[in-house]
């Protein structure tokens, strides 16, 4: 019995399905004539031909367009109402196994709703099986990304590199001036 545990374990991880549920983080920044989505993926694996799709409501978004992705991914970028009444989509396949969930993952848009931007439903694909869904879910609101500050040690090191590069050029000048009186 322990050894069929093991097997079916075996086999759902090497089919991808052994992750945490995936958590799809949006902040939204207004631009010049719409907004931008910045996404950021966590308990997020995928492997090779297995797509990542967020949706776009068309009663709520115009044009979506700009996206970007990492390597290890083939972006498409579907409009909302092409044809009448389907949402769009900001879909991801990944061209390897596990690609990077770590970089820029955007895309701008127009915003036809009340409020601001919110939300998006989002499901996840094996390519390899027709429409076989993976996990689906909703995207969450997170926070800007932060900018990082150097730490002490990083400031005090350059601070100890510069005290030392001072003393070498004051000992360059001496030791020129004391080559200069002795000549």
């Amino acid at each position: 019995m322990q050894s069929l545990v093991v097997a079916i374990l075996l086999l759902a991880g090497s089919l991808g399905l052994l992750t945490a549920d995936p958590i799809i983080t949006y902040h939204v920044t207004s631009i010049a004539g719409g907004y931008q989505y910045n996404y950021s993926f966590s308990g997020l694996s995928l492997l090779n031909n297995q797509e990542l799709d967020i949706s776009f409501d068309p009663a709520l978004y115009g044009q979506i367009s700009n996206g970007v992705a990492p390597g290890g991914y083939d972006l498409l970028l579907f409009q909302p109402n092409v044809p009448p009444a389907a949402p769009g989509e900001y879909s991801l396949l990944a061209t390897v196994d596990n690609p990077t969930t770590v970089g820029t993952f955007s895309v701008q848009f127009t915003y036809l709703g009340p409020g601001a931007p919110s939300s998006q439903n989002f499901a996840i694909y094996d390519d390899n099986a027709p429409l076989h869904l993976l996990a689906s879910g909703v995207t969450v609101a997170g926070a800007p990304p932060a900018i990082p500050e150097p730490s002490s040690l990083w400031l005090g090191n350059i601070g100890m590199i510069l005290v030392t590069c001072r003393g070498v050029a004051v000992r360059r000048r001496a030791g020129r001036k004391i080559s200069r009186t002795t000549a």
